[in-house]
């Protein structure tokens, strides 16, 4: 964790315990400054992170250096609590054996337990624990532990089920504390589509790209300064776009290391690869003996799975079996383990004379690699063993990617759950599938991605794949359709959650739809939309929406309409105003010719939220009236709720405070009772601004808590963080300053996230505000830095907050004088969002107290 604020506070301290100097002087920030070489004024730059003065790893070192010749740090786990704190990588094992830090006392020698974890080998991840014991490989993981931290890319490379993923991950736990920001996972194996490699990326480091961002830039932006270890998993399918995005990201990065598995080497400069082999199997001259055979990799993993079927016992009786057995499969793990499978209902004997007769008949000699024989000869054994019935479940099974339920199954098949359950029982009992966690507690099933890929080439040798995969989309179409009213309402939590873990079918459904069923894709554009917005998939949403109306284009149809509407509802999110709101109309032109007045006002609606955010408020009168007269006659409660609230937003806007709290509460009584969790946050916040208005802070922090604590069961990421604003800014005025900094800090980390220019914008002036009285030229940079933003996207603050940010400017210049204010102000308005976000989430003296400050 990188806690600058809390670094220079320690060095604060140890200044107090440094040697004095023989005039009885103790050594200052300018002693500091003098012995690494640096001004004072770049010292403190850096020591509060200001712009364009990073605080870089040679710094920390000096600093820890010249602490210790001080005699300010006497033990070698002070120094180590300093670099974790600003995640620096830590000395070599040289520079501790040289002066001053050889000096330092080190950590006592426990061997009666284990030492405690250092702080610095303390990363973050997201590397997936393992299921299964791993056996074997240690020859591997030991150099692969010394190779990995000192190469930049390194493959693993071999054939499909040689267990290059086992290997990845368990030697990824042993290095990763060796990198400051830790390891992280990405799963490839399951994307099909190789311009979402850089997205598979970034979703498993939490990165959402910005507007005019693409996701290899958004990944790259994040990594730049970052020390850590990228497994990219199963390349082989997608080599030239992991290739292409592991050489940027090298490039760009250079603490960046990438560890990769792939059938195919990636073809990058500096690539070390590092086949993975079979398990080794029993020498020549190794007796047939249960104590003879154990010491071989192979008979150990086959004997470790074999074991947890109560009738095998590894013995010299079956020992000549068991070898024979790994030698059939030539010792490749996942041959091996599917094979102990089936002693549940097979003797080691039996076994064995199954494994014969299906190597001899399925050798394929025409195969391009020679190793794809073994595990391909294993699997269509297992395949072979198979009922009719279950192969044909088996094959279908293949066009699920990232899992699947019982309901899932018989949907895709479109018979009932009862139809299939002794199937899909089976094929787990065969090890073909294996089961995972699923929403509330309901059973989830996968497939291991070698057994897939060849039960999609049954599939496909069975003339399928077409009507399956057409299936598999209509299916999730038909799921994605009955989420959008879903998430509307009282069940809204559970679907998103579905949704969630549906994500890879739903997107690999709406991929091939475009390609091969345009009319199936813009059901996906029409319906995905109240998942794609709260969830943060703003890029994902408007690529999927553009696509399909651009494959097809056609007469006015309801689900074009809506599609335009939802196109502009995520480039509204992005600030971009004027292409929302020609999209906007579009869609309510379509609606006009369907006679649709309903979503008639849906679009008026939206078009009244553009207007008011460009501050064009004649507009914004008539298009919510319009949309209430509608929403009135032929709408919901929902629908006249939502338009409520948003007049009473806008009532704020126009300082009509007295006219907006009836609207606010009368709409959030309809919400409740529509149990509509998404809108009751959205109008928790805007009434907490009314009755703030009045002076009621406490009711006010009520309204906002509440609505974060719903935002946040719902997994509504959008609402909050605009619930974390509205928290930040009640706090400021209950005189809880601390809180509200670290809260609008967190608001704009998650704004971020999602894509969010005007929420990032909204924190950076509430962020302004709030270290006004105690630092008015961070003040004043951060309001220039809102204003040049809004600026770049054309957005208009209401008359009320532009008067208030003025008095505020005005109160900042007079304390800071004409000049210094306007060159704060200026370097404010230059910053880019990444720079203004990088300085916003610098530490303030307003967020601590105890922080030293560094003028």
């Amino acid at each position: 964790m990188y806690d600058l604020a809390a670094f220079r506070d320690r060095i604060a301290a140890l200044y107090r315990r440094s040697a004095p100097y023989d005039d009885g002087r103790r050594p200052t920030q300018q002693d500091l400054a003098d012995a690494i070489n640096l001004s004072r004024s770049e010292l403190s730059s850096r020591l509060n992170g200001l712009r364009h003065a990073r605080l870089l790893p040679r710094d920390v070192h000096a600093i820890i250096r010249t602490l210790a010749e001080w005699g300010a740090i006497t033990t070698q786990a002070e120094a180590r609590e300093l670099l974790a704190l600003v995640n620096c990588p830590n000395f070599t094992a040289a520079e501790w054996q040289s002066p001053p830090l050889v000096d330092l006392i080190p950590p006592p020698a426990t061997p009666s337990a284990a030492p405690a974890p250092d702080p610095a080998s303390q990363p973050r991840s997201n590397l997936p624990h393992a299921i299964t014991s791993f056996v074997g490989r240690r020859r591997e993981l030991d150099e692969l532990a010394r190779l990995i931290p000192q190469q930049r890319l390194v493959t693993l490379s071999g054939v499909g089920g040689a267990g290059k993923t086992r290997l990845a991950l368990e030697v990824s736990v042993q290095v990763q504390g060796r990198f400051a920001d830790g390891a992280y996972f990405v799963e490839l194996a399951s994307q099909r589509d190789s311009d979402l490699v850089a997205q598979s990326v970034a979703r498993a480091l939490g990165v959402k790209e910005q507007a005019g961002q693409s996701a290899s830039e958004a990944t790259l932006a994040f990594i730049q300064s970052k020390e850590l270890l990228l497994v990219l998993d199963n390349c082989e399918h997608l080599v030239r776009a992991s290739a292409t995005l592991v050489r940027e990201l090298l490039t760009a990065c250079p603490r960046l290391h990438v560890l990769a598995t792939s059938r195919a080497l990636l073809r990058v400069a500096g690539e070390v690869v590092y086949p993975i082999p079979p398990l080794p199997l029993p020498g020549e001259g190794t007796a047939s003996t249960a104590e003879g055979l154990i010491s071989s990799e192979a008979v150990q993993l086959f004997v470790e799975r074999a074991s947890v079927h109560p009738a095998f016992r590894f013995s010299n009786d079956n020992a000549t079996v068991v070898r024979a057995i790994c030698e059939q499969l030539d010792g490749i793990p996942l041959a091996i383990e599917l094979a102990a499978a089936r002693l549940r209902v097979l003797s080691a004997a039996q076994l064995q004379a199954q494994l014969a007769d299906r190597f001899a008949i399925l050798a394929d000699r025409n195969e391009s690699d020679p190793r794809h024989q073994t595990i391909k000869a294993t699997i269509d054994w297992s395949y072979n063993l198979l009922t009719p019935d279950e192969q044909s479940l088996f094959r279908k099974l293949a066009v699920f990617n990232g899992g699947f339920t019982l309901a899932d199954v018989a949907g895709i098949l479109s018979v009932p759950e009862t139809a299939v359950l002794d199937e899909l029982t089976e094929l787990l009992d065969k090890s073909l599938i294996y089961q995972t966690p699923g929403v509330e507690d309901e059973p989830r099933f996968a497939m291991l991605e070698t057994v897939r890929e060849y039960a999609l080439l049954k599939l496909c040798e069975a003339s399928e794949e077409e009507d399956a995969r057409r299936e598999h989309a209509n299916y999730y179409a038909i799921v994605a359709e009955a989420s959008y009213n879903e998430l509307r309402g009282p069940q809204q939590g559970r679907w998103f959650a579905r949704l969630k873990q549906e994500h890879d079918n739903l997107q690999s459904a709406a991929t091939w739809a475009l390609d091969n069923a345009p009319p199936l894709a813009l059901r996906y554009a029409a319906a995905l939309f109240r998942f794609w917005y709260p969830m943060g998939y703003i890029n994902e949403g408007i690529q999927t929406i553009e696509a399909a109306l651009a494959k097809s284009a056609g007469p006015a149809e309801q689900r074009r309409a809506q599609a335009l509407r939802n196109l502009g509802v995520l480039y509204m999110e992005q600030g971009a105003f004027e292409r929302a709101n020609s999209l906007y109309w579009e869609s309510l032109q379509l609606y006009h010719d369907l006679d649709q007045p309903r979503e008639v006002a849906t679009c008026y609606f939206d078009l009244g939220i553009v207007a008011m955010e460009q501050g064009n408020y004649e507009r914004t009168d008539e298009y919510f009236t319009t949309a209430l007269r509608l929403y009135r006659e032929f709408g919901d409660s929902s629908d006249v709720a939502q338009t409520l609230v948003a007049l009473a937003e806008f009532r704020t806007y126009q300082d009509r405070f007295v006219e907006a709290e009836p609207l606010a509460r009368e709409g959030l009584a309809l919400q409740r009772q529509a149990a509509n969790n998404r809108a009751i946050v959205e109008t928790l916040n805007i009434l907490s601004g009314v009755v703030a208005h009045k002076g009621d802070y406490l009711a006010a922090r009520h309204f906002c808590e509440e609505a974060l604590a719903i935002a946040n069961q719902q997994g509504d990421r959008r609402n909050a963080a605009v619930s974390m604003r509205s928290l930040g800014e009640i706090l400021y005025h209950l005189g809880d300053y601390p809180a509200s900094y670290k809260i609008l800090q967190q608001s704009i980390v998650l704004s971020q996230e999602l894509g969010s220019r005007t929420g990032i914008i909204s924190a950076l002036e509430l962020l302004a505000e709030a270290v006004s009285a105690d630092d008015p030229a961070r003040a004043t940079r951060l309001w220039g830095a809102g204003n040049g933003l809004r600026k770049a996207i054309g957005l208009t603050p209401p008359p009320n907050e532009q008067f208030k940010s003025e008095q505020d400017r005005t109160a900042l210049r007079h304390r800071l004088g004409n000049a210094a204010y306007a060159h704060a102000y200026l370097e404010g308005e230059m910053m880019s969002l990444e720079e203004a976000i990088a300085y916003a989430l610098v530490q303030s003296d307003t967020s601590s107290s105890a922080l030293p400050v560094y003028p």
